[in-house]
């Protein structure tokens, strides 16, 4: 939500099943130093618990990929908790 109220969500998805959302995944632009042209970071990504292992993520970052990819992405850089 803060990122939508801040105008700096440039792609937002949700994956649905049954009319039910399961998944949901963002990208915004952020900095990468040196700078580099049009980057954007992946982040927050999400499906329930008993929907994963199915592919939904896998689509969602697939489908976004290809969003930012049609604004003329640079690259793009994964956010959150390596562990």
């Amino acid at each position: 939500d803060r990122l939508r109220h801040a105008g700096a969500l440039s792609v937002s998805l949700v994956a649905e099943l049954d009319r039910d959302v399961v998944g949901y995944v963002a990208f915004s632009p952020v900095s990468v130093d040196p700078p580099a042209g049009s980057w954007y970071g992946l982040g927050p990504l999400a499906v329930l618990t008993e929907k994963r292992r199915q592919g939904i993520a896998a689509a969602l970052v697939k489908a976004g990929l290809n969003s930012i990819a049609a604004l003329g992405a640079n690259g793009c850089v994964v956010l959150g908790d390596p562990a």
